[in-house]
Parts: C-alpha cells; sequence; structure tokens
C-alpha cells in the first residue's frame, strides 16, 4: 500500500475516531431526567399518534360507503376467509425479521471494523 492511500486511511480512522467522541459527548451533556422524560414523551406521543390513527380508521368504517363504493362492492365478489393462521403467522414472520434486521443494525453500528485494503501491483 501507497504511503499517500495509508496517510488517508489514518486520516479516516482519526476524523471517526473524533466524530465518535463528540456524539458520545452529546449523549452524555443530557441530564438522565431530561433524557428519560424525552423517552416518556416520544412514548406517549406515539401512542395518541396510534390513537388518533384508530379513532379515524373506526371513523371511516362505520361511515355509510359512497354510491361509487357501492357500485364496486356490488360488482366484486365477496373474498371468504376460512379457518387457518395465515395472517397472524405472516405478521408473526414479519416482526422476527424486522427484529432480526434491528439487532443486525445495532451490531453494526457498535461494532464498526477498518476497511480492508489489499495493495494492486502494476505491471504484473
Amino acid at each position: 500500500m501507497g504511503s499517500s492511500a495509508r496517510d488517508k486511511l489514518t486520516e479516516v480512522d482519526e476524523l471517526r475516531a473524533g466524530l465518535e467522541a463528540k456524539l458520545f459527548e452529546l449523549g452524555t451533556r443530557l441530564p438522565p431526567a431530561v433524557r428519560w422524560t424525552k423517552r416518556a414523551l416520544g412514548g406517549v406521543g406515539g401512542g395518541v399518534a396510534l390513537f388518533a390513527i384508530g379513532r379515524v380508521a373506526r371513523r371511516a368504517r362505520t361511515r355509510p360507503p359512497s354510491k361509487r363504493n357501492e357500485a364496486k362492492r356490488a360488482a366484486a365478489p365477496p373474498v371468504v376467509v376460512r379457518g387457518g393462521i395465515g395472517a397472524p403467522a405472516l405478521i408473526g414472520a414479519a416482526a422476527i425479521w424486522a427484529a432480526v434486521r434491528v439487532y443486525e443494525l445495532r451490531q453494526g453500528v457498535q461494532r464498526r471494523t477498518p476497511a480492508v485494503v489489499k495493495e494492486i501491483k502494476r505491471g504484473a
């Protein structure tokens, strides 16, 4: 590996270490009470958003359908689902997949490995 490439890699590693130190410092500057309050407000905000979405969905289901929608429903045959665990199994599989992806992403963020650089010989 050439000296300029080695210098550039060293510079990148120093920059990364400096940024990580600054981000860690920013994370520790908030007092614990503020951190917990921020988490609590995020949870409450998420709950309020879910409640609002559910309310809008319930209102849409109880509203009488428009004439246009009635024509579409009359033209389409009804869908009949008989027993089974298709939807819950699909939801469970999606939840497991999402949990694994989040775990992998968290592991990738915590364990950063340096890039592997190989020397390429000219004229070989």
